[in-house]
């Protein structure tokens, strides 16, 4: 019986979720490539209005050169991060 119940509340969910997806704003996701993404990265941001931002990473990522690229051309263009 608790499986059944598991199971029928599971179903719910999935239900609801998926009616909340064709009602919920969604945009498809802009992606950069190639050589430059990083110097474009910022204008692009302020283009969208966006001027704070969530940097996720690991911490090999975190120490390559790279990252403290993009760490300091979102500095420079004034977008606010937290990583």
């Amino acid at each position: 019986m608790a499986s059944f119940l598991y199971r029928l509340g599971c179903r719910a969910f999935q239900r609801a979720f998926f009616a909340g997806v064709h009602i919920m704003p969604w945009r498809e996701p802009a992606i950069l490539r190639g050589a430059g993404s990083l110097e474009k990265l910022p204008s692009r941001l302020q283009a969208e209005g966006i001027d704070n931002v969530l940097l996720v990473t690991d911490k090999f990522l975190a120490g390559t050169p790279h990252f403290a690229r993009l760490q300091n051309l979102l500095n420079e263009s004034g977008v606010r991060f937290s990583v």
